[in-house]
C-alpha cells in the first residue's frame, strides 16, 4: 500500500467489484487475510481479479489513501 495509507481493517475496504485480496505480503510474511487483518502501509497484496476489471483495482489500490 502506499505509504499515505491509513491503516485498516480488510473488512473496512471497498474494492472494486469482482476482486478479492488473496494475500498479503508484509515484509518477508505471507498470509491469508480475514477481516479483521489489518492492511498497513508497505503491504503488497496479492488480489484476484477480472482481466476487465484489472486497471479498477490496480488504481484503487494504488491511489487509496484513507
Amino acid at each position: 500500500m502506499p505509504p499515505g495509507y491509513v491503516p485498516r481493517a480488510l473488512r473496512d475496504l471497498a474494492p472494486p467489484l469482482n476482486s478479492i485480496i488473496g494475500a498479503v505480503i508484509r515484509q518477508s510474511r505471507a498470509f491469508v487475510p480475514r477481516g479483521d487483518d489489518r492492511i498497513e502501509p508497505g503491504d503488497r497484496l496479492i488480489v484476484f481479479t477480472t482481466h476487465a476489471a484489472a486497471d479498477l483495482v490496480r488504481d484503487y489500490f494504488t491511489t487509496v489513501k484513507g
